[in-house]
Parts: C-alpha cells; structure tokens; sequence
C-alpha cells in the first residue's frame, strides 16, 4: 500500500513505459473502467491508477528538461547568495 501511494513516476523508464503501453493496447478491454468494475471493485481504482501514472511519465519526460534548468538555476542562486553572505 505504501509503495502505491509514495510511487514516483519519475522512476518509470522508456523501457517500462513502452511495455506499459503495449500492455494497455493489446489488453484494452481488460483496463476499461466499466468492464473493472463489474469485475473487481477495487481493482478499477488501481487500473485508472496505473493508466494515470503512465500518462504522467510522459509529461515528466517531456518537462525533464525543464527541471534540469530549474535545478541548475537554483545551484546557481545558492552559490550566488553564499557569494554575498561572505
């Protein structure tokens, strides 16, 4: 439980990404809402769960550089703001 509710997207690689989305190509109906729930009540949950995170590794891939700059610019600041505290 607590893995599932700390999990990182972050930690989703291209490699798991891709087998992820051949899973949910070749296996669509078994990941549809619906079809889950008449199944298993709480497995519908976890399958939006999985779906959502993979959506999310997309968009963390697409912004990686981003947080790259980010990060820099704030090692920048810091080296910056030690500068003029001395």
């Amino acid at each position: 439980k607590d893995e599932i509710l700390n999990f990182d997207a972050h930690r989703i690689s291209p490699n798991i990404r891709a087998k992820a989305q051949k899973l949910l190509q070749t296996k669509k109906d078994s990941f549809d809402a619906k079809r889950i729930q008449r199944v298993s009540v709480a497995a519908a949950p976890l399958a939006a769960w999985f779906k959502a995170n993979i959506e999310f590794s997309f968009v963390l891939e697409k912004i990686r550089p981003l947080e790259d700059d980010l990060e820099s610019a704030q090692s920048d600041i810091q080296a910056a703001q030690t500068e003029m505290d001395t």
